[in-house]
């Protein structure tokens, strides 16, 4: 062990016997390029600062060894996460920690070996993953901001916001980029209406992807050693693309939208935090500019020679052995730990300059604290405020969801689609526990609906009220969406039941065309301000 991994863990150890062990919680963050785990105390003070709060982190990169949306089980990125997880989870525990959680998000869910790899860092780390879905993510993260805000106590103060702004926040991760935004006025409240949107193609696993995998006339080329477009045109490009995405969604808040009251942007995610000083106390509040990014743009590419070096020359210092270096690969092999930070810059800094763009805005404050401190104030603090859309809500025209208790994990993601579109819904939280009372109360909830969405998993069509609610919705003529989640054959009944209904497949569709049909299926008078 290295002499600076005694120091760190020595740091950690003092820091969990200043608030106790019992009295400490631990976070850990799995995503798709780092794995972190943060240590606090289970209620978090009045006053934030240097601190409170311990972080320590690494960067595997897993999302790199993700291939036809599959992780191999032998990745050396996935063994390096599971490793550094179940060594912190061992010091936690001899420090007297029991109260230590894994958190994942939506990434994993787009897996289609998923269940294999949660099985397998569940094996190798003795914790479960915690699924976190895409508009919980953006709420927890969004819902830090007011947080610190009222509770921090650093050298840098963030920008002056009133009751009537707009406060937005861009988080690229190694899945998808999520742009998130509420009233600020709306933290005083016992319920805040929390609107995101996800945009999967522009995470930068996806960038990466494109970098290496399209050429200049953006054609796929099956093996990057025979890419030949400049990076300089691969960067242009990667621009364009952002621009062209984020204009397909007419929700985002622009300064014009949200007058006259202004809009504010945080943001959170490494191209953007690496403009900021080092650790997560110095690059809270601080500020950059669009045209600090293109400054920074300009320098990154600046060191990848991009007049003349070639996307298959960076791919090559990148990944192959010393052995199959040439002249021009042999500056990137010998600078790979570094490489991987500058690829980051291009793909993420041009997207973040394009939202601001698009919005008309100059600059974005840096948030240091992202997801798993959103997750660990959201535990840790009373009376956390309802996000609109997490309960039932029959204020106005909704959608019945129709379910099987048993799959409320694996709906959560998709009930969070539905919140960020701000489509009202109403559903029983309770399991079903019969009787005419009851069976009255769901008669009359589906009778005076707009509609009724039905998730349909193995568990869910063996459910009679499952399918009794269905068949009464059929009966009641009402708008039918029917989200087949698992692949699998339905039965007979179901098909007969089902006939003429078009059914909604999430694993066939992929992410955004997902979410583009959801959209289009839902009548707009269920929707919040519709």
């Amino acid at each position: 062990m290295s002499e600076q991994q005694d120091n760190r863990e020595a740091i950690m150890r003092e820091h969990i016997a200043a608030i106790g062990g019992k009295n400490a919680i631990a976070v850990f963050d799995f995503g798709t390029r780092g794995v972190r785990v943060i240590v606090g105390p289970k209620s978090v003070p009045p006053e934030i600062g240097e601190h409170t709060i311990r972080m320590e982190g690494r960067k595997p990169n897993v999302g790199l060894d993700v291939a036809d949306k599959r992780l191999p089980l032998n990745a050396q990125s996935l063994r390096q996460a599971t490793t550094f997880i179940r060594a912190w989870r061992q010091l936690l525990q001899r420090c007297g920690v029991t109260d230590i959680r894994l958190i994942s998000t939506a990434w994993f869910r787009w897996l289609e070996n998923k269940n294999e790899v949660l099985t397998f860092v569940r094996k190798k780390t003795g914790l479960t993953i915690e699924m976190i879905d895409q508009q919980r993510e953006a709420e927890l993260t969004l819902l830090s901001i007011p947080v610190l805000v009222e509770r921090w106590r650093g050298r840098k103060t963030g920008p002056a916001i009133a009751d009537n702004d707009t406060v937005a926040l861009i988080d690229q991760g190694g899945g998808s980029l999520q742009v998130s935004w509420m009233r600020w006025g709306d933290r005083k409240k016992d319920e805040i209406a929390i609107y995101a949107s996800n945009f999967p193609y522009l995470g930068t696993v996806a960038r990466r992807r494109d970098f290496f995998g399209l050429n200049a006339e953006e054609a796929p080329v099956d093996n990057p050693l025979d890419n030949a477009a400049g990076i300089r045109a691969q960067v242009q490009r990667i621009a364009k693309a952002a621009r062209l995405e984020l204009q397909k969604d007419l929700a985002l808040p622009t300064a014009a939208s949200c007058a006259p009251g202004k809009l504010h942007f945080f943001a959170v995610g490494s191209a953007i935090t690496d403009l900021a000083p080092d650790g997560v106390y110095k690059r809270h509040n601080h500020r950059v500019s669009a045209t600090q990014m293109q400054t920074k743009l300009d320098e990154r590419l600046h060191q990848l020679n991009a007049e003349r070096e070639q996307v298959r020359s960076v791919w090559r210092g990148m990944r192959l052995p010393e052995k199959d270096q040439t002249d021009a690969s042999r500056p990137w092999f010998d600078k790979r730990k570094r490489l991987d930070e500058i690829l980051t810059s291009l793909f993420g800094l041009p997207v973040y300059r394009e939202v601001l763009e698009l919005a008309k805005v100059d600059e974005l404050t840096v948030s240091g604290y992202g997801l798993s401190y959103g997750y660990y104030f959201s535990q840790c603090i009373p009376k956390v405020p309802q996000v609109a859309g997490k309960a039932p809500d029959d204020r106005g025209p909704y959608m019945f969801i129709s379910y099987c208790h048993d799959d409320e994990k694996e709906i959560e993601a998709d009930l969070g689609q539905l919140r960020a579109m701000g489509v009202r819904t109403w559903f029983d939280r309770e399991k079903i526990k019969g009787g005419d009372k009851y069976r009255k109360l769901i008669a009359n909830k589906i009778a005076v609906s707009a509609g009724l969405i039905v998730f349909l998993t193995p568990r869910s069509i063996k459910r009679d009220w499952v399918e009794w609610e269905v068949g009464f919705a059929k009966e009641e003529r009402k708008l039918i969406i029917p989200i087949v989640l698992e692949p699998m054959t339905l039965p007979p009944h179901w098909r007969f039941l089902l006939t003429g209904i078009d059914q909604v497949l999430p694993h066939e569709l992929g992410p955004d065309r997902y979410q583009a049909k959801l959209a289009a299926s839902i009548p707009e008078k269920c929707k919040r301000g519709g």
